[in-house]
């Protein structure tokens, strides 16, 4: 993947379809080149990458659901707490942005876009963002989106470590 260097906010908002199926695939995080994966089960056509938490992205659909997650995130950086596994439902997450613009990459969520990764190294699970009142939906295979009141407030992920 190629990151852009430039990031610019923009106001989404974000809905939930119990209805639809999570993106299938394997989400992998290699020791070597600190890079976080996740390997579709299916090829993907076209994403966007929003940048979610410094230099980690959202994988988006041209329709605007939300596929994975990948980046760049160096372990030393991580802080070491206590992450509960989130209880979940399965489902789809879209992202619709403001009136008359269009999502591109590069594009920055300015809640999380400060965010630390908080690592549980007794369970593996990671997370990005704060813990609070939200539904929170798996979208994709070890990835969980925490939604309240249209905004994603934090992101949980369980990487296979390689």
């Amino acid at each position: 993947s190629v990151y852009t260097l430039i990031q610019k906010e923009m106001t989404m908002q974000f809905v939930f379809d119990t209805s639809a199926k999570p993106s299938e695939g394997h989400l992998l995080y290699r020791l070597s080149d600190h890079g976080l994966y996740f390997q579709y089960k299916h090829d993907l056509v076209s994403a966007k990458e929003v940048i979610f938490a410094s230099s980690l992205s959202l994988d988006i659909s041209t329709d605007g659901q939300l596929l994975g997650v990948s980046g760049f995130a160096p372990t030393q950086t991580w802080i070491k707490d206590s992450v509960n596994k989130p209880l979940y439902v399965r489902g789809a997450v879209y992202v619709r942005p403001e009136e008359n613009k269009e999502i591109e990459s590069g594009d920055s969520l300015p809640n999380l876009i400060h965010s630390q990764i908080i690592c549980d190294e007794e369970t593996g699970w990671l997370r990005v963002g704060a813990v609070g009142e939200s539904r929170n939906v798996m979208f994709a295979t070890n990835i969980v989106a925490g939604l309240s009141q249209g905004q994603l407030k934090c992101i949980w992920f369980n990487p296979q470590m390689e």
